[in-house]
């Protein structure tokens, strides 16, 4: 085995106590319950567990024919809530895997089993993957859960990974490695106290193997893992739980040896292969780009230009095969003038080529997966091509994806940390440099109170940056209306009648949205008095609902939200009570809030602002108590007192 340093080491035995432990005290025999896991309560440090992986336990065997993961996994529902968490389960696979084996079942306090039935488990695909789904019957508080499979393919050169944890708190979850003889494989593991990186080592006699060579397995046991649920502002999630990565390194018999990965320039090479098939009409790629910069000397305009037309003219569509593009050939993408992001970036990167600019193709993975690990050799780290352009003396990434995303700056998603530059055998490794656009978003709403106690508005939304990208991607998706229903009126929980909104995306990136509309019964009358709450559409609630969390908070770029109210109304105003002002700040972060009357209108300005978009895990609670304070000042209410008639 490889150390994640990729030298050759040998596996140290970790404390085999705790293996032997948890093996003993909890039953791994299908359908064998111990009275430790029926009288298991919630865990002492996660009282607020609803249910509980007891363990889950991975097999995996590697010999010259086929990859073969054995799973079985024991979980205990605790209470109602975790009927809801776990009674759906499913798994994902490689469309070409063998999944044999699959039993599923309910146990009950009493004892009996309730089987899933070989008709209610379903498959899903999605472009390379598939999903397979299942329901537990007979479920209540209390009851013991149960599944395992066979998983064989013929993927020597890139093994699964095994993640020990999941968004359900685990008791006790363990991998084994079981490697023919001749497999060489390296291992990098993630999230893992040093203690517990080195595997147990035995070998176990083959009595295929005609030299007399043993197999080796390599045991890797974890427990007492709180779970890694999905929470507002995280990125690269999978960083963020216990996993051990393992690849081929090379395969040996007493006559020859065979090296499958010789480094990231042979995984570049074989990518570009890959690239170089999908791409075809050059042709029609050079008569383009001379009309397009027919006139333009400057190479930065050049880039811009090129950059502009591909990220407007061609629609974006989700990946619709799983692996990069939707069309066999980039003619699809120039025909149908729609593709996958992938696809737009690759014909951005060979218009940039036929332009005389020097462009290659990079690849990254975007945050919603885990950080790049340099020292893992597997090309599954990535998900996403980007264009990276040389405009002597000055490099440019780019990413095509989004029209609202200004030229220089990569979208939200693709604020990779690093990449694989392809340039056939001279590929290489890569740091993304990342540069953050002004982004800010103003509300503006003008409210006027009429006599009948409606509310005549008109908001106008200024979004810039990232958050053009944002927005504008949802606006896309959605009709014009439907879009300021979604993330604007339907917040006020209030009747509304809306005229049709209106947007405009100018020549400076940034996305203006105007609507007029009017509320019926967002007024209340005290007596002689009017009370009226400010509207505020973004940051209404607080988006830390957790009281903890084992990872940190990553807004991913500083931005700043302005909202700014005025209330006029039809009748005079004879008295005024104004919520008091506020000033908050936090190492990285400040909320401020002033009020005022002009004689004519009540006036409420605040503003947000996240200056570090990274907090660590130590600094969760003192993030979440200033959100809540800042959130909880839109329910601040403005109180008039009106002339009696």
């Amino acid at each position: 085995m490889c150390n994640e340093n990729g030298s050759l080491v040998k596996l140290f035995l970790t404390p085999v106590i705790v293996l032997l432990l948890f093996s003993s005290v909890y039953g791994q025999k299908w359908g064998k319950v111990t009275d430790e896991e029926w009288n298991l309560a919630a865990p002492v440090d996660y009282p607020e567990a609803n249910a509980v992986i007891l363990f889950d336990i991975g097999r995996m065997e590697v010999s010259p024919e086929r990859v073969e993961l054995k799973r079985h996994v024991r979980i205990k529902i605790l209470n109602k809530a975790g009927i809801e968490e776990v009674g759906d389960v499913g798994f994902s696979y490689d469309k070409d895997d063998k999944i044999r084996g699959l039993k599923a079942h309910t146990i009950t306090p009493d004892g009996k089993k309730h089987k899933v039935g070989k008709k209610e488990f379903y498959t899903k695909s999605f472009g390379g993957r598939k999903y397979k789904t299942f329901a537990f019957p007979s479920l209540d508080s209390g009851c013991i859960i149960e599944y395992k499979y066979t998983n064989s393919n013929k993927r020597l050169h890139r093994l699964d990974a095994w993640y020990f944890q999941s968004d359900i708190y685990t008791k006790y979850s363990e991998f084994s490695l079981i490697l023919w003889p001749g497999f060489v494989y390296s291992s990098a593991t993630v999230q893992i106290p040093a203690e517990y990186q080195n595997a147990k080592t035995e070998y176990l006699p083959n009595l295929d193997d005609l030299d007399g060579r043993r197999n080796q397995k390599y045991t890797w046991g974890l427990h007492d893992l709180p779970p890694v649920k999905d929470e507002p502002y995280m990125s690269f999630r999978e960083n963020y739980l216990a996993a051990i990565y393992n690849q081929l390194v090379s395969y040996e018999t007493p006559h020859y040896r065979f090296d499958y990965i010789k480094g990231w320039s042979d995984i570049g090479e074989k990518f570009q292969f890959y690239i170089d098939d999908y791409i075809n009409e050059k042709g029609t790629i050079e008569k383009l780009i001379d009309s397009l910069i027919s006139g333009i000397n400057d190479n930065l305009e050049k880039a811009k230009t090129i950059y502009e037309y591909v990220s407007r003219e061609y629609k974006t569509k989700d990946n619709e095969k799983g692996y990069y593009f939707n069309h066999d050939k980039l003619s699809g993408l120039l025909v149908g003038k729609s593709g996958a992001g992938d696809e737009k970036n690759i014909l951005l990167i060979q218009m940039l080529n036929a332009a005389d600019l020097q462009a290659w193709p990079v690849l990254i993975g975007t945050r919603d997966k885990a950080v790049f690990n340099p020292k893992l050799y597997q090309a599954q780290q990535f998900n996403r091509i980007i264009a990276l352009v040389n405009l002597n003396p000055e490099y440019y990434y780019l990413d095509a994806t989004s029209e609202y995303c200004p030229f220089g700056f990569l979208p939200p998603q693709s604020r990779a940390t690093g990449g694989l530059l392809v340039d056939d055998k001279n590929s290489e490794l890569v740091k993304i440099i990342i540069n953050d656009p002004n982004t800010f978003r103003r509300d503006v709403t003008d409210m006027h109170v009429n006599h009948d106690g409606t509310v005549t508005c008109s908001t106008s939304v200024q979004f810039c940056g990232y958050f053009a990208s944002h927005y504008g991607k949802r606006c896309d998706e959605k009709k014009a209306a439907e879009f300021v229903e979604d993330y604007f009126l339907d917040k006020l929980d209030v009747s509304y009648r809306m005229n049709d909104p209106c947007f405009k995306h100018d020549s400076l990136d940034r996305l203006e949205m105007n609507v007029t509309y009017s509320l019926d019964d967002y007024v209340r009358q005290l007596d002689n008095n009017l009370v009226i709450k400010p509207v505020q559409y973004y940051f209404r609630e607080n988006p830390f609902k957790s009281e903890n969390r084992f990872f940190p908070v990553d807004f991913n770029y500083p931005f700043i939200y302005q909202n700014m109210v005025r209330i006029s109304f039809e009748d005079s105003v004879i008295s005024r009570t104004l919520p008091e002002p506020i000033q908050l700040e936090i190492p990285g972060g400040s909320f401020k809030r002033q009020c005022m009357y002009d004689g004519n209108n009540v006036i409420v300005n605040s503003q947000l602002a996240i200056n570090k978009p990274f907090f660590p895990q130590n600094f969760y609670g003192r993030l979440r108590d200033f959100f809540i304070q800042a959130t909880a000042a839109a329910e601040d209410e403005v109180i008039v007192g009106i002339a009696s008639k």
